[in-house]
């Protein structure tokens, strides 16, 4: 079976990091890539893992994620928005962090959802294909709410994705740098064959709690 490795976090930082690490443990689920050959298979292998996290004693809370804040990879992506023009670039500003996450990975993380929904059953392949973004993205173009239903694609790929949700911005690199643009992705829509589901407890989980 796949290994796994509990990680908690560290104590946080006093800048505000716009999630909470407290009790949050993270496990590395590298999936064989022999055993693992598509997708679907990926995708319903996390997500039995993740229900059966979330019936050991003292699990609050878990979800199925490609990475974490701080000290997890991230992958950034330029991104367009429908019927906007790009911002000025001097930096960072067309890019976006992409994540694929499961539902309840706000809710885990202590990520406020601040308008729309966070992602569910209904977002899984061959439906509608959506996305997250936080408000480091979504204030450039919207006030609040009037992101919700607009579109965005990855300048990586034709897809346009659906805004379902915003939520808080986080700090990817260091708690020292400025938060980055987010884009979350479902996880059963993008799954990533090395993912890092995270938990969070009351008390550490026994070590092999969830494995398959």
């Amino acid at each position: 079976p796949p290994g796994l490795g509990p990680r908690r976090y560290p104590t946080p930082p006093p800048t505000p990091l716009g999630f909470q690490p407290e009790g949050v443990t993270t496990i590395a689920l590298p999936l064989p890539a022999a055993k693992y050959t598509n997708d679907t298979l990926i995708a319903s292998t996390v997500s039995q893992i993740v229900d059966r996290v979330r019936t050991v004693p003292g699990v609050r809370a878990a979800a199925a994620a490609g990475t974490l804040p701080i000290g997890g990879r991230f992958n950034t992506d330029g991104y367009v928005v429908e019927g906007q023009s790009p911002p000025a670039a001097t930096g960072m500003e067309t890019q976006t962090v992409q994540l694929a996450v499961g539902p309840e990975y706000f809710h885990t993380l202590g990520i406020p959802v601040h308008y729309g929904r966070d992602f569910d059953a209904r977002d899984r392949a061959g439906t509608l294909p959506v996305t997250i973004v936080d408000e480091a993205l979504a204030s450039r173009y919207w006030r609040g709410a009037d992101a919700l239903g607009h579109r965005v694609r990855l300048t990586g790929g034709p897809t346009w994705r659906t805004i379902v949700g915003v939520v808080g911005s986080v700090r990817d690199a260091s708690a020292a740098d400025a938060p980055l643009p987010h884009s979350y992705f479902p996880f059963a829509q993008l799954p990533d064959p090395r993912p890092m589901p995270a938990l969070r407890a009351d008390r550490r989980p026994p070590p092999g709690a969830a494995a398959p």
